[in-house]
């Protein structure tokens, strides 16, 4: 697996935003990946535009033709991955469509999109059993061909899971991509199925919108996907869009920063997000609005940034506490897990 996509899902759930590259112009795609970043996103999908994008609804579909009518190409777009690199080491996977690798060369497009820095690749349009000429390639140069899980995909989700890399995209509602006003779809025991299979991170992604939707398909899951509410804000902002993103990103992901289910070693309900290590370095960074930077290297257990948390409604509970209380496992039994000693909780007030 690569391991950039591996670490965006260590610090809690993750938040996957998408855009359409090009949309309104590529220039502005580049300022959305740093503002994405800024507001706490943790992988981002950067689509390239296709005249025939199947699994789109008309949000999607808009921006792809507006993005070809700006005369967006494949080559501007791996141009413009050079120029995020100097900047950024965020992870960023391709979501585009067959027909675009193809006419491209799929054995040069794969070699440079790992070239220029890029960490997988979704192709919505090719099936599981038609995977095998893309996930060849994408091994040869160290990327993940993303494997996708629909409500009808029944039984094949073991099979799906089995073979999945970097991770698992749960498509949440059929049909195709666009805000909806309910999502129905057991996501709980589609995960449960995959996790079954592989230890994998399952995101949800298809008709999230709002932070209460996002909150609870996080619930269920180990990250969310969203593409349409963006890419509607990019249509009506245009080049002013910037801002509106980066304070969307930023609701979404303080919607789920406290969806974590309690960790299973735990014996207490009300202790609803366990993380460990570095997790806790990023959390207090996030929290003290530096996702990149802060608290690295700091002993948090003298020097956590309680008014950080308090700002928060939540409040820091260390180790400590949680062996007082007598829901802290036996360091022995962390150890035979492959857990480290350093656990903590943020609990809410």
């Amino acid at each position: 697996m690569n391991k950039r996509i591996t670490d965006a899902f260590k610090n809690g759930k993750a938040f996957i935003p998408f855009i359409t590259c090009g949309d309104p112009s590529l220039e502005v795609t580049e300022q959305l990946v740093y503002a994405m970043e800024e507001a706490g996103a943790d992988l981002i999908e950067l689509g390239i535009p296709f005249s025939d994008p199947t699994a789109e609804g008309p949000v999607i579909q808009e921006a792809n033709v507006r993005a070809l009518n700006g005369g967006v190409t494949t080559d501007k777009i791996f141009d413009m991955v050079v120029s995020i690199r100097k900047h950024t080491q965020i992870p960023m996977v391709f979501m585009t469509y067959a027909n675009v690798v193809f006419s491209y060369g799929c054995d040069r497009f794969l070699k440079t999109a790992a070239e220029i820095g890029m960490d997988g690749l979704i192709l919505p349009d090719v099936p599981f059993e038609e995977k095998e000429e893309f996930d060849e390639v994408c091994k040869k140069y160290g990327l993940d061909l993303i494997s996708l899980i629909a409500p009808t995909s029944h039984d094949r989700i073991r099979t799906i899971a089995k073979d999945a890399e970097g991770f698992v995209y749960c498509v949440s509602s059929l049909g195709v991509t666009g805000m909806r006003s309910q999502i129905t779809t057991d996501i709980g025991a589609m995960v449960e199925l995959v996790k079954q299979e592989k230890d994998i991170p399952c995101a949800v992604g298809f008709g999230i919108s709002n932070p209460e939707q996002a909150k609870k398909m996080a619930a269920q899951s180990d990250g969310v996907i969203v593409g349409s509410a963006i890419v509607k804000l990019c249509g009506t902002y245009g080049e002013r869009c910037v801002p509106y993103v980066r304070d969307y990103v930023k609701s979404m992901k303080d919607a789920i920063l406290f969806t974590a289910k309690p960790n299973k070693l735990f014996n207490n309900d009300r202790l609803n997000g366990c993380y460990t290590g570095g997790s806790t370095h990023s959390f207090i960074e996030y929290l003290a609005g530096n996702p990149q930077r802060g608290l690295y290297g700091k002993n948090l257990w003298t020097e956590p940034n309680y008014q950080e948390i308090q700002a928060k409604n939540c409040r820091f509970v260390c180790q400590k506490y949680l062996y007082e209380k007598n829901v802290f496992p036996d360091p022995g039994d962390l150890k035979k897990r492959g857990l480290g000693t350093q656990f903590f909780c943020i609990e809410k007030i």
